[in-house]
């Protein structure tokens, strides 16, 4: 049924409502350097062999990151690239999932935020540089209540996982193809497993709903929006 007065009472309801005395705020101008949250430069963080041996252990130093955010550079953003590289074969052991909790616990004391990677090799080689898919999807399903707990300190999370460095190009794996070294027909071939990782780390929830996701070349991103929109 149509609804001809619907917005003309919207606009009496606005007009009705109850106007507020301007207010007036006076600033002071500061030469300061400001702590920005979530913005400006930020500083760079890798785990090391010792997440996957030791419990209770983070290489994130309390004074150092404390540091960071209240000295003459005020950094408040941390870049942590967590390095699955021990975990090619096998689950992620729950001693390196205790240990990226304590990392969060740890960056937020000192009042910091983070950009998240994880990687499975951080130097290229002839060998594959990620597991096969089936394996990866396991370990985003391990990962994701971890990052679920720790959302309010994350401020974008990286697609990561593939390839060297997890950056999508040197994965050595007929399973996601080589950028640069497979031809086009090979590459649209290879995308369907490559947009399908995309589409799970960009539908882990805390990421869904409030957090972006950052992936290297626009085509990913291109195909993507198409792909979600219905290919």
């Amino acid at each position: 049924m149509p609804r001809p007065f619907s917005r003309p009472l919207l606009l009496l309801s606005l007009c009705a409502a109850p106007l507020h005395a301007q207010q007036t705020a006076t600033y002071t101008s500061s030469d300061e350097i400001i702590a920005n949250p979530q913005r400006g430069l930020q500083k760079y963080s890798i785990t090391n062999a010792s997440y996957h041996t030791t419990d209770n252990y983070t290489n994130l130093n309390a004074t150092t990151l404390a540091g960071w955010r209240t000295g003459a550079d005020r950094v408040s953003v941390l870049f942590r690239y967590f390095l699955l590289d021990a975990y090619l074969d096998s689950a992620i052991s729950t001693r390196y999932l205790a240990n990226i909790r304590l990392d969060f616990a740890r960056i937020r004391t000192a009042g910091l935020t983070c950009l998240v990677r994880f990687s499975y090799s951080n130097a290229e080689s002839t060998a594959p540089q990620q597991p096969p898919l089936s394996r990866i999807l396991e370990h985003i399903a391990q990962l994701a209540p971890v990052l679920e707990e720790n959302k309010d300190i994350i401020i974008a999370h990286q697609a990561g996982f593939l390839g060297t460095w997890g950056e999508w190009y040197y994965t050595n794996s007929t399973e996601f193809g080589t950028d640069g070294t497979i031809n086009s027909t090979q590459l649209i071939d290879n995308m369907d497993d490559r947009l399908h990782l995309l589409g799970l780390v960009t539908r882990i929830s805390y990421v869904r709903e409030e957090h972006l996701t950052y992936v290297e070349g626009s085509s990913y991103e291109q195909r993507y929006a198409v792909c979600s929109s219905g290919c």
